[in-house]
């Protein structure tokens, strides 16, 4: 335990839920003690421990127990079952504010707030004039707070919350506080407690931050974890579960898939697929460690892998038969299969929804002669139908439509947008120069454009359309930039990217600066080299 800052055994939380204040007042009178409410598990048998001088994510869905989570390791929450030790003092950053008294100064809540972490009055006023200072709100900490605006209480509260040196900060989507500056200077305080190793759990949504700055994620669902460990791998596994509502290639619980496998089980346990002799007998996953694996596989009694498909690969080279394309990755087969499918299927089915990536919410203009029924990304490993990809990858986006007239010219594009409407870019074939023959009744046309996903971390959302130019440009000559058409059929916001940051810029775009010596002590510098910039 010396080492464990923060240390969840077996935690539940339940809740009553009553349909009106009737019920809840009918239970508590009935003689009989017959129940008006139904059960609600916020939280089921969580069990995690976290190391002195870690920072931990902790993501999940909107009502997947985050929150709740937090509450209880800060005992504002008691769990149903369960217990929690914590060393070492507690600051959290969770409803900002709450508690403080709107008819005390700005001053007097600080105090207070600073009595009921355990500080004694002379201790808070030694650190009042760091408070102040961080805060900013000058002469109005005097001042009751019912006349402080949101903006500065908020304020307030941060700064009493960060400035009271915590062995351990916990907190709930609260460091985008205040203005630009104030949001710089928190963000320093949390670089400064990662550098004093200072534990620190966080819950956000923005897994762009989780990646970056934790050593560790915990991804949360329906009260129980999922998954945890890097951030980038769980990360993932979220926006899985966003877009999709399941974890596809994850097992919470060991899983048999075959038996008998060439003598081998297959089995799938979290992130993995393994093959074990059968000879082995019964297996503790759970208990497994990665050094036992590696011995079994050097042993050849395991083999490991990301697949299935990948798992009886393995097993056949050790038996000493290799399949077809065994030089490839069953990832790669696996990805050249589904685009190959999807560049000879001509069902006129529309199946964009059935993408990973589809947007549900997205906004459609169809006036006829063509129809966009399908479409498909890969990423630059080849991954087909990504939900996430890295900023400044090359991806293509392929558009399948079905034409049920003429079109002479056809022209196919594409926009990216952020979540406020913002246009990033927009192309089509016309930009392009890129003509294409007339389009005859009953035929489907794929077009691929590749693009450099320059754009700054966030979400994307992708357009898609199929226009026709009017008869005064149909000759295949552009002019100047313009283009008359009629749209056949757009999809807006059809499709929904998240772009995980890759290189350090802040903006929109990243244009690829680069920065030169070019002078040293007024003398021009013979060789150039490339500064990174940190």
């Amino acid at each position: 335990m010396a080492s464990v800052s923060v240390s969840v055994k077996n935690i539940s939380k339940k809740y009553r839920l009553f349909n009106n204040p009737k019920d809840h007042f009918l239970e508590a009178i009935h003689p009989f003690n017959k129940k008006y409410h139904r059960e609600f598990w916020s939280l089921k048998d969580i069990n995690l421990d976290i190391q002195k001088g870690t920072t931990v994510g902790i993501i999940g869905r909107n009502g997947s127990g985050k929150s709740t989570l937090l509450q209880i390791i800060c005992s504002v929450l008691r769990p149903t079952s369960g217990t929690v030790e914590t060393n070492g003092r507690i600051s959290a950053l969770l409803a900002l504010g709450a508690g403080f008294n709107p008819e005390f100064s700005g001053r007097d809540n600080v105090l207070l707030n600073g009595a009921l972490m355990g500080f004694s009055r002379a201790e808070m006023k030694k650190r009042m004039p760091t408070i102040e200072s961080f805060a900013g709100i000058d002469d109005f900490i005097d001042q009751p707070m019912k006349i402080y605006s949101s903006g500065m209480s908020l304020r307030l509260a941060f700064a009493a919350a960060i400035n009271v040196d915590p062995d351990i900060m916990i907190v709930d989507e609260a460091l985008a506080v205040g203005d630009a500056k104030f949001q710089h200077k928190c963000f320093q305080k949390f670089l400064e407690f990662q550098r004093l190793g200072k534990t620190i759990i966080i819950v956000s949504h923005d897994i762009n931050a989780v990646i970056k700055h934790c050593d560790k994620a915990v991804l949360l669902d329906g009260g129980q974890i999922l998954a945890e460990g890097k951030p980038a791998t769980i990360a993932n596994y979220y926006t899985d579960l966003l877009f999709t509502g399941k974890l596809s290639g994850y097992s919470a619980q060991p899983q048999l898939l075959e038996s008998d496998y060439r003598g081998f089980n297959i089995v799938h346990y979290k992130d993995k697929y393994y093959g074990v002799l059968m000879a082995l007998g019964q297996i503790d996953f759970n208990s497994l460690t990665p050094e036992q694996v590696q011995e079994y596989v050097e042993a050849g009694r395991c083999v490991t892998a990301t697949s299935f498909e990948q798992v009886k690969c393995l097993v056949d080279e050790l038996k000493g038969r290799n399949g077809e394309n065994a030089n490839l990755s069953d990832s790669t087969r696996k990805e050249q299969t589904e685009l190959k499918k999807f560049l000879e299927d001509i069902n006129l089915v529309d199946n964009c929804a059935k993408r990973k990536s589809y947007n549900k919410n997205e906004y459609r203009q169809k006036y006829g002669k063509a129809e966009i029924i399908d479409y498909l990304i890969i990423s630059a490993e080849g991954m087909c139908d990504p939900i996430m990809v890295c900023s400044g990858e090359v991806i293509d986006i392929y558009i399948k439509a079905r034409f049920d007239k003429d079109v002479k010219f056809p022209l196919f594009g594409f926009s990216l947008k952020t979540v406020d409407g913002l246009l990033l870019y927009a192309m089509n074939n016309f930009f392009t120069k890129s003509w294409l023959q007339t389009a005859k009744e009953s035929d489907v046309l794929v077009v691929r454009f590749s693009v450099k996903m320059i754009a700054a971390a966030g979400d994307v959302f992708v357009d898609m359309g199929v226009d026709e130019p009017w008869d005064k440009i149909n000759n295949g000559e552009s002019i100047g930039r313009q283009c008359a058409y009629d749209s056949l059929d757009r999809r807006c916001s059809i499709a929904h990217l998240m772009i995980q940051e890759n290189n350090w810029f802040h903006g929109l775009a990243d244009f690829e600066a680069v920065c030169q010596e070019v002078v040293r002590n007024g003398k021009e510098t013979v060789k150039f080299s490339e500064v990174p910039v940190v």
